[in-house]
């Protein structure tokens, strides 16, 4: 099987990361944006995230273009277009190990099973056998630059082989590509706080386990 690669460094991967962050920081609010759009006869929902096609026009109209020129998702090798990780709305849980569909499932069912308070886990699961066998490198290599997710989930060789089925969770925000090991069942406190800003990537770090793993305390 190939294994279609686009290339970049991890170096790369940071600096990408960096620059769309500060990007969206520089964004002006969503209020500002509602006004503009209605002086030009623009129809947008009082509410919610402001629609990217009308982000996108805002930026354009004010010269706020990206801080890094788009990529060309191609296969070095090959030539083909490679498929890109989907725009979801919550936290993406790729899977690249297509060893084990039992396994999967049940990695599936623990992150987004609902905690005592009712809560379920942000999260949308990406099953589709074009991310399969993909170093960690080569998934984030396919995460669109304005992707706006702070958490990427990985279920890897490494999840589907041992015991407790951890999974790789990677901080695109703070501090992008760094990773920990997270039992399936405490994703979800990990998406929720981050999400919120109450904890930072970093603070997960501290409360691994003698396997390095971060369990459910």
């Amino acid at each position: 099987m190939h294994l279609h690669d686009i290339g970049g460094d991890f170096e790369s991967f940071v600096a990408r990361r960096r620059a769309e962050v500060q990007r969206r920081r520089d964004d002006p609010d969503g209020r500002t944006i509602r006004v503009w759009a209605a002086e030009r006869g623009i129809s947008v929902s009082p509410r919610g995230r402001v629609p990217a096609e009308l982000l996108a026009a805002y930026r354009e109209a004010f010269g706020l273009d990206r801080l890094v020129p788009p990529r060309d998702f191609t296969c070095l090798d090959c030539g083909v277009p490679v498929a890109v990780l989907p725009r979801t709305p919550s936290t993406p849980v790729v899977r690249t190990d297509f060893s084990d569909d039992e396994a999967w499932r049940a990695v599936g069912t623990a992150v987004l099973k609902p905690v005592e308070e009712g809560f379920r886990t942000d999260a949308t699961l990406v099953d589709d056998v074009a991310f399969g066998g993909l170093s960690t490198l080569q998934v984030l290599n396919r995460i669109p630059d304005d992707d706006e997710n702070k958490l990427l989930v990985i279920v890897d060789e490494v999840t589907i082989a041992a015991p407790r089925r951890p999974v790789l969770v990677v901080d695109l925000i703070d501090e992008p590509g760094r990773s920990l090991r997270v039992e399936p069942a405490a994703v979800e406190p990990m998406v929720d706080n981050i999400s919120c800003a109450t904890l930072r990537f970093a603070s997960f770090a501290y409360s691994t386990d003698a396997d390095g793993i971060v369990a459910v305390s």
